[in-house]
């Protein structure tokens, strides 16, 4: 009953304060965000020392009825009486220890905003009013950020190869009022273009430039704001990235290395994300003897190169290469070309075969490959019966010449040399003959490579050189006009003659010179093809004369040929009976004629044969003019010149 009466007086005072006009402060705007708490102010000082407070009273809105009291007109405000409507029952409380005092209002709602009263009558003085204008901020939601493709990005983003462009989005929904969004790249403000859709969502698109390794794990956050009394609301990733890597060293390199002795590499890479894979090329092979390894921290990875270089990598390019799998042409390499020291060897190509007479003075040259090629030399004869070292000789870099002069059989033999610089001693000597110097050995194995209607190619393999230096002769005679129609030399033993007339008979003659004389000769026979018209040549040029006039000619003359053949065969009879013993030698002649120019052998090969036959299958003494060495009865002839020329051309 008194808590009503209570209540009535208080509307009723409520009412009176307002229509006289009593001492009323100026509006207070207050921010409050949902689901937080906000403090009214209200000032409940008395205006003079003597005075005190005797009721408050906190009206919302046009509302006559209070939502807050303080009842002190019994007591001191620190011992009046608290009471708040049904509303605010359990969120309200008038502090009157803060100064100034405030009504604390807790986890706010959008309904609590509005205007507030705080009526203060004081026990002497007027009654004071205080208006207080609560705004209500209701936040927006977590900002999502999604990459380019819009997958959710929860913590990571990524990873993302080095250089490559990101782009991030960020969006909020919901906030009174809507939200601003800003990007933030560590602490730096990057970004606060925002923009809003139809739906009253909040979004900010980043454009990321070309990432670089010192954007590997640096945080981007995205911030939502609307209201300046709580912290934004954020959402941050990391970006994770894929590096190329940037320094390859390899120990060991650009020095010289020994050839047959196992070297060993080591190539060192650093700054690829994740560990780079490492590789060896000696040009453009892929080496596999290698162990790679990284540190424990993953951002050095070395890899050891064990191999044996031999003489032919010396000038090779020796590289190690660097790459990270997940980017592509990241690949960094670093090499050289391969300098390979090794012990002296024997040069090959030179001359190992040395001919000389007796008391003939000869320089034996020994060659050797060498690096470093300070090589010392040592010389070695052996003629089977003795081993003599030879000491005077003399030599300059990687070549030493030794002198000789054979008087008698055991001076002739094997001679040995090699060398020995700082790498090692030569492990196989180089290995000379010296041998009485003679003629050369005929050629043999002789084939004809080619053969047309006027040219003949024909090899054949060298025989020994008797110690010297030999060079090739062929002659090349045509068999029925009794004319030499070639004479070729050549250092090798390899012919080819153009020029010849087609369907012709040749012999071929092929012998070795040197400074003591010459081979015995090889002789073949051989013949240039016969030119033939295409059928469809001799077709065409049957077309072209036969018309149907020239036919009927053709018969009339026909015909009294035959009649004159008939008269001259009926005349002819009696001779040809008489003759008939003549005719068959002559028949005979003429079959072998025939046999020889159409160069038909044993096996039957007719005109278009593309080989040759030998004249003779033992060798001719060399004192024999060749053109004369035909007749194979008679391989020693003493006098030469008895042999008829004609048999050159049977």
């Amino acid at each position: 009953m008194i808590h009503q009466l209570l209540s009535v007086y208080l509307i009723i005072c409520h009412s009176s304060a307002l229509s006289s006009g009593k001492e009323a402060s100026t509006t207070v705007k207050v921010n409050g965000i949902v689901g937080q708490e906000v403090a009214l102010p209200c000032n409940i000082s008395p205006p003079t020392l003597d005075d005190e407070v005797a009721l408050v009273l906190w009206y919302k809105d046009e509302s006559s009825t209070p939502i807050y009291s303080l009842d002190a007109r019994r007591g001191v405000v620190g011992h009046g009486k608290h009471s708040s409507s049904d509303n605010y029952a359990t969120r309200t409380y008038f502090s009157t220890v803060s100064k100034p005092a405030t009504l604390q209002l807790t986890a706010v709602t959008a309904n609590d905003e509005g205007s507030y009263t705080c009526r203060v009558d004081f026990r002497k003085a007027r009654t004071r009013y205080s208006e207080i204008t609560l705004t209500i901020v209701v936040l927006p939601r977590k900002p999502r950020i999604t990459d380019g493709k819009g997958d959710l990005i929860h913590k990571v983003a990524g990873p993302y190869n080095e250089g490559d462009r990101l782009v991030l989005l960020c969006e909020s929904e919901g906030g009174n009022p809507l939200p601003s969004l800003t990007w933030w790249k560590e602490s730096e403000l990057i970004d606060e273009s925002y923009e809003v859709t139809p739906q009253k969502i909040t979004f900010n698109q980043l454009h990321v430039p070309p990432l670089h390794r010192n954007d590997l794990m640096v945080v981007f956050t995205c911030r939502a704001s609307n209201n300046n009394i709580s912290l934004p609301i954020s959402s941050s990733v990391k970006i994770d990235l894929n590096l190329r890597p940037v320094q390859l060293e390899i120990d060991g390199a650009y020095e010289p290395l020994i050839s047959g002795r196992l070297t060993e590499l080591e190539c060192r890479t650093s700054g690829s994300r994740p560990p780079a894979v490492i590789t060896w090329w000696k040009e453009n092979r892929k080496l596999k003897r290698t162990k790679n390894w990284t540190t424990h921290n993953g951002n050095i990875s070395i890899s050891t190169l064990t191999f044996q270089p031999s003489l032919e990598d010396s000038g090779k390019y020796l590289s190690c290469r660097a790459e990270n799998p997940e980017i592509k042409e990241s690949a960094i390499e670093n090499g050289w070309k391969l300098e390979i020291h090794h012990a002296p060897l024997c040069r090959t190509g030179q001359k190992s075969v040395y001919g000389a007479a007796r008391h003939e003075t000869i320089k034996i040259f020994c060659d050797v490959e060498a690096d470093p090629g300070d090589v010392k030399f040592y010389w070695r004869f052996n003629n089977t019966k003795e081993v003599l070292d030879i000491t005077t000789f003399e030599s300059k870099e990687t070549r030493s010449k030794a002198t000789f002069s054979p008087t008698g059989a055991a001076d002739y033999g094997m001679v040995l040399c090699w060398g020995k610089n700082s790498i090692g001693t030569q492990k196989k000597p180089c290995l000379f003959h010296l041998v009485p110097a003679g003629p050369p050995s005929s050629v043999s194995n002789c084939s004809l490579q080619n053969q047309t209607e006027h040219s003949i190619e024909l090899e054949c393999s060298e025989g020994y050189d008797g110690g010297l230096s030999q060079h090739f002769v062929m002659e090349v005679h045509d068999t029925k006009l009794h004319k030499l129609r070639a004479n070729l030399t050549s250092l090798e033993s390899r012919f080819y003659v153009t020029g010849l007339p087609p369907g012709t008979d040749f012999v071929v003659i092929i012998y070795a010179v040197n400074a003591k004389g010459r081979s015995h000769a090889v002789i073949l026979r051989t013949r240039t093809l016969t030119f033939l018209l295409k059928q469809s040549q001799e077709e065409s040029l049957w077309q072209m004369t036969f018309s149907p006039v020239l036919i009927v000619l053709v018969a009339v003359v026909a015909g009294l040929v035959l009649l004159a053949c008939l008269i001259v065969l009926g005349l002819k009879t009696r001779s040809k009976l008489h003759r008939s013993k003549d005719t068959k030698a002559v028949k005979a002649d003429a079959s072998d004629e025939h046999e020889v120019v159409n160069n038909k052998n044993i096996n039957g090969v007719g005109e278009t044969f593309k080989g040759w036959e030998p004249v003779e299958s033992e060798k001719h003494p060399a004192s024999v003019p060749l053109l004369l060495q035909v007749q194979t009865s008679s391989p020693t002839l003493s006098n030469p010149s008895e042999t008829s020329e004609t048999a050159l051309y049977e």
